[in-house]
């Protein structure tokens, strides 16, 4: 099934990525608490950055397996 996607996350103050991950759904767009990126994501949200400016899909309607090679390239 072709129902996952490849995401950036970037400080939209600079455009400077800082997080690659794989998703089905609102994956994209939830805080990821606990992983190694969400001090930086934190201090972005409280800087008044919105998800909608950090977060680009770079490929959408991928199999699992696709997601996880481009997640790797990435």
């Amino acid at each position: 099934m072709s129902k996952y996607y490849v995401y950036i996350w970037s400080d939209p103050f600079t455009n400077i990525p800082f997080y690659v991950g794989k998703g089905q759904g609102k994956r994209a767009f939830n805080n990821h608490a606990g992983q190694r990126c969400y001090n930086k994501l934190r201090k972005l949200l409280e800087n008044g950055a919105e998800m909608s400016s950090i977060v680009r899909i770079m490929h959408d309607n991928i199999t699992e397996q696709e997601a996880f090679d481009i997640e790797e390239k990435l």
